[in-house]
């Protein structure tokens, strides 16, 4: 099956009735709910969704290529489909590319990249991105240190139910970093 093809970008508000379908279908395989349990059908309903300009399908794709579930694991090809996503506004694309480029997962690193793209998910309110984004200013370089960003965006993550953030800034503050 050719994945390398031309895909359709589109709103939300165009995605048809058909690509949504797909994409519900192909999750209740995925998750085996009341039908057999198969990667491959869920894979090939995704990529049809997906093709179709869906972003939670494309952000389905790129999940399945970089861990090779359902699919031979290809970074290069989950980036692609991430990005198709993450050029729609979506937050999930938006994230997993960040964090691609952020611990140079199948890309080069660019932490610049990595900061714009964790920025446009957690503006959003996805905790992992708000998450990725308060370490990214305070633990790593490429970007300047941070500590009120910081904070900023780790409490947003706590708040929204991120275990991982309140562990970090619980952290922080044993070590005296912050209040």
């Amino acid at each position: 099956m050719d994945t390398k093809g031309d895909i359709k970008k589109t709103s939300d508000s165009d995605i048809s009735q058909e690509a949504r379908a797909l994409f519900n279908r192909a999750l209740g395989y995925e998750l085996g709910e009341g039908q057999s349990f198969t990667l491959d059908e869920a894979f090939k309903m995704y990529l049809q969704s997906a093709e179709m300009g869906y972003p939670p399908a494309q952000v389905s794709i790129g999940s399945m290529y970089l861990v090779g579930e359902g699919v031979k694991a290809d970074v290069r090809e989950a980036a692609r489909w991430f990005r198709l996503a993450a050029d729609q506004g979506d937050s999930e694309g938006q994230y997993h590319l960040a964090s691609m480029y952020d611990h140079g997962f199948g890309l080069p690193v660019d932490k610049s990249e990595a900061e714009r793209l964790y920025l446009l998910a957690a503006e959003q309110g996805l905790p992992e991105a708000q998450y990725g984004l308060g370490c990214l200013y305070v633990f790593d370089e490429g970007v300047p240190r941070d500590m009120v960003k910081a904070l900023k965006w780790l409490t947003a993550s706590s708040e929204n139910g991120s275990f991982e953030a309140k562990a970090t800034l619980l952290d922080l503050k044993n070590k005296g970093l912050v209040d």
